[in-house]
């Protein structure tokens, strides 16, 4: 259970630092993150880091996929967690 844990702290954090670096790049006028990228990122667990570093760096906060997909991201991985260890008898 604690490597879920340390994963999902990991995964927010990549997310962040990635949103970070983006609009650091943006700004520079270099080769940027891919949204698909960090779309990727939302999906295997960041999506509560990409949504925080969308309005910490007031970075992609037009694109309905970061403002709403990233927070949806984070809720369904919330239910799906709370299905498996509610059903499954681990809490």
């Amino acid at each position: 259970m604690i490597i879920w844990i340390i994963y999902y702290i990991l995964l927010t954090i990549i997310g962040t630092i990635a949103m970070r670096v983006d609009k650091r790049r943006a700004i520079l006028g270099q080769y940027r993150v891919s949204e698909k990228r960090l779309l990727t990122i939302g999906l295997l667990g960041g999506g509560f880091g990409i949504a925080y570093g969308a309005r910490r760096y007031r970075h992609k906060t037009t694109r309905f996929s970061f403002m709403y997909g990233a927070p949806l991201m984070t809720f369904i991985h919330v239910i799906v967690w709370s299905v498996i260890l509610f059903q499954g008898g681990m809490m």
